[in-house]
């Protein structure tokens, strides 16, 4: 398999965040540069634009990025998702690693063919068509509890991933 780089034109200071001890501080200074609300959570079109228009990621790099920093696929990204992801060193591998992406692209797509409310996350209904279409109708329950790591019933993307990987 290519394990090529993609060409993303990431900020070679934005990178620096990227490690196990970075500074909550700093991190939190900026979660805070892109709220546009007084809310505590960073809505798509505000974590979108960071990823495209600071860290120079593509419509389509920023959009894979969002679907694993949004762990429960409610649409918005909180501090927590937030500084999750900045001290997971290994999170700008899922751009740059051209291998890992195409497997990640073709996650996104299995999972937002069965998310069809298109609403981030896949509920019971959906998920037992996702099931029945690979052979287990009948495991529905049991694979929605394991799955379902948050236990708010229904699966976001990077809890989809994770099940798909391990496959």
């Amino acid at each position: 398999m290519d394990t090529e780089s993609t060409s993303t034109n990431i900020d070679p200071n934005l990178k620096s965040y990227f490690k196990k001890d970075a500074s909550e501080l700093v991190i939190r200074s900026l979660f805070s540069k892109y709220k546009t609300d007084k809310s505590n959570v960073l809505e798509k079109p505000e974590i979108l634009y960071l990823l495209k228009q600071d860290m120079g990621m593509s419509n389509h790099e920023a959009d894979t990025c969002y679907m694993l920093i949004d762990k429960d696929g409610n649409g918005q990204v909180c501090f927590k998702e937030f500084l999750e992801w900045f001290r997971n060193e290994d999170a700008l591998k899922n751009i740059d690693d051209k291998s890992r992406y195409s497997r990640i692209q073709v996650a996104i797509e299995c999972f937002r063919a069965y998310d069809k409310d298109n609403s981030g996350t896949i509920d019971r209904e959906e998920f037992a068509q996702f099931i029945g279409s690979i052979g287990y109708p009948g495991v529905i329950d049991e694979v929605l509890a394991i799955l379902d790591h948050d236990g708010n019933g229904v699966i976001s993307f990077p809890e989809f991933l994770a099940w798909v990987s391990k496959q």
